[in-house]
């Protein structure tokens, strides 16, 4: 999946999650909780509604601690890649290219997980991103220009498919409007938000 280090044992192991998130989770969850903050709020704003929450990638749950301090009513579902996280957290193990459960969710959450993927595994991941939104995807995804003019190499891994965010747009375009801030809603969420709230006039 990406970079030099082919399996998810040797690319997604416990030496990977301490150098990337050991030393600063505390900033992260912060984060977290902001994004969360953000998200929830916007769907309240436009009159819709997260019940239910599918974290793809969902690494360390950072995420479910954020969703369940704003609404305890929120159902949560974490899935990993990672075969090390599964076990020592107990996620689901699954991908964001071909995950398919029996279901569809209010809220795609997908984080720092697409740029690990080559183009052609990270069209087809997007696609399941829309097989699997009923309402909202929350994405966050390194692109060239972020590791061009905004990341350093000691916070960020650069070790991933550097694209640059049109290509993003187009792909994400086919299932998604952008509402801007990493939320994206499924075109079906039309009488919920006026057109200049979206990123995406011609």
């Amino acid at each position: 999946m990406g970079g030099t280090r082919d399996t998810p044992e040797d690319r997604f192991d416990a030496g990977y999650y301490a150098k990337w998130y050991g030393s600063d989770i505390d900033t992260r969850q912060y984060i977290a909780d902001k994004a969360a903050r953000f998200v929830l709020s916007y769907a309240e704003h436009m009159d819709s509604s997260v019940t239910t929450v599918l974290d793809l990638g969902c690494g360390l749950g950072l995420w479910k601690k954020a969703l369940v301090r704003h609404n305890r009513r929120i159902r949560y579902s974490g899935v990993e890649f990672s075969p090390h996280l599964c076990r020592e957290l107990g996620w689901q193990q699954g991908d964001v290219r071909t995950y398919a459960p029996d279901a569809t969710f209010d809220l795609v959450i997908c984080q720092a997980v697409l740029q690990y993927l080559p183009d052609d595994e990270c069209a087809a991941a997007i696609v399941n991103l829309g097989r699997l939104s009923r309402r909202f995807l929350y994405l966050e995804v390194l692109t060239a220009g972020d590791a061009r003019e905004i990341c350093t190499e000691d916070g960020t891994d650069f070790d991933v498919h550097l694209r640059e965010a049109g290509w993003y747009a187009r792909e994400l375009a086919r299932h998604f409007v952008n509402l801007g801030g990493g939320l994206y809603a499924k075109p079906s969420m039309r009488p919920h938000y006026f057109e200049l709230w979206t990123t995406d006039m011609k």
